[in-house]
């Protein structure tokens, strides 16, 4: 647990060092609701693990370089790339944009929000949807972490959209 500890606090010092020596707006590295799912696939990583899966740093290794090692070895013991991943948010980000925009667009022409509606769902849980079709042997609290983060961000997102159709 010590190197569990030990890890995070690195993750967060590196954070607001760079987010001091930065003169652009600093960007948290991690979303909080992610930030959770880290830990607590960290914490079960090393209590149910025979060895830790957190790499301890060494004096050759950056703090990225550990966190890159890390979701690497994460991914192969869930079966799941980390890359793709990423990927898929990445991609999915403007997706989702423009697709809240049709939502818009079409309440706005009084027609059927349904399609854009299911495809702006689709496109917001996509990483999510690739994570629990693909991982294996994901502890059942992972899906809990996903369904409740997933919850909560839907009624965010759902709010403003009906703002913003309110405001159409």
């Amino acid at each position: 647990m010590q190197t569990i500890h030990h890890g995070l606090v690195q993750l967060a010092d590196a954070s607001t060092e760079l987010a001091a020596n930065s003169k652009q707006l600093a960007v948290p590295l991690l979303h909080p609701a992610y930030s959770i799912l880290l830990t607590a696939l960290l914490h079960t990583a090393y209590s149910y693990s025979s060895t830790p899966i957190f790499i301890k740093k060494s004096h050759y290794m950056t703090w990225w370089e550990t966190i890159k090692k890390y979701y690497i070895t994460l991914g192969e013991r869930y079966e799941v790339d980390p890359l793709l991943f990423v990927g898929i948010h990445v991609v999915a980000t403007p997706l989702f944009a423009a697709a809240v925009w049709w939502i818009v667009y079409n309440y706005k022409k009084k027609k059927s929000i349904v399609l854009p509606g299911i495809v702006a769902a689709l496109i917001f849980n996509a990483a999510n949807i690739y994570l629990i079709i693909r991982g294996k042997n994901l502890p059942w609290w992972i899906y809990a972490i996903v369904g409740a983060t997933t919850l909560i961000s839907t009624f965010f997102t759902v709010k403003n959209i009906r703002k913003r159709m309110a405001a159409a």
